[in-house]
């Protein structure tokens, strides 16, 4: 009989961020046989992220399995092995730096905007609804990325 699966002690963080930043989480973490923790997507992508928990001082870092050894060696989609919320946000596309995206801070467009928070632009549409720092200017959005991005993170804190 299979024991009880535990997750890291960076699971819950990792995929908290990772729904901040608007991807869908699968929590995978009680299928055994080597599979993933998570099946995470976002846009067009789906990749299978396994969460170890990262070195630190006097403790090991997080390794795989002889299971997971093998589904990583066998599987032939994307799938990787990652310690941070940084990483994981990098293994989807996005670039981050100190928790804020690293972009340019200033957008023209609700085009310009989704694609560099990687979301629709119906989900633009529904931040502005929700309060989001966006405004319109003329036919035009336009926004601070770091100060959408610290709103993002303020209102999904409680989630």
């Amino acid at each position: 009989m299979r024991r009880a699966a535990r997750v890291d002690s960076n699971h819950a963080e990792i995929v908290k961020t990772l729904r901040q930043a608007g991807c869908t989480v699968l929590d995978l973490s009680r299928v055994g046989q080597g599979c993933p923790d998570t099946l995470v997507a976002y846009g067009n992508r789906n990749v299978l992220m396994e969460i170890k928990r990262e070195k630190k001082k006097g403790q090991p870092e997080g390794t795989l399995t002889p299971d997971q050894k093998v589904f990583f060696q066998t599987w032939r989609g994307p799938a990787c092995v990652v310690h941070t919320p940084e990483e994981a946000l990098a293994a989807l596309g996005f670039t981050v730096h100190l928790g804020v995206r690293d972009r340019p801070d200033e957008s023209a467009g609700a085009e310009a905007i989704a694609a560099a928070f990687g979301v629709s632009r119906r989900m633009v549409y529904a931040w502005v609804r929700a309060g989001a720092p966006i405004v319109r200017i003329g036919k035009r959005y336009q926004c601070s990325y770091s100060e959408l991005w610290k709103w993002l993170q303020n209102r999904n804190a409680g989630a």
